[in-house]
């Protein structure tokens, strides 16, 4: 590959757009995802949550909300929580926030 100008600083660089020192995060090797964002991008994940909406008639399991809601897991795949519909529950933004 030629060396191309640093979209930032304008040195040469030699693998891509970016120096190392101007790399966005999302394209760096040493970022990973967090756990969380690995799980709901496993599949089967979207039919899984709107399972968990449909079960919870469209609404927050704690305060009954049906503004900005998410699918959360009750124990974190990151603590070894299955990607199952018993293990989910829809919340509202605020709650879920709460939960975290």
């Amino acid at each position: 590959m030629p060396s191309r100008p640093c979209l930032k600083c304008h040195r040469l660089t030699r693998d891509g757009s970016y120096c190392p020192e101007h790399t966005p995060p999302k394209f760096r090797k040493d970022k990973r995802p967090s756990p969380s964002s690995r799980a709901t991008d496993r599949p089967g994940w979207n039919q899984l949550r709107a399972q968990a909406l449909a079960r919870d008639r469209g609404a927050c399991v704690v305060c009954g909300s049906t503004d900005g809601l998410a699918v959360h897991h009750r124990i974190p795949v990151a603590d070894g929580g299955p990607n199952v519909l018993s293990n989910v529950e829809t919340r509202c933004k605020r709650c879920h926030r709460a939960a975290h």
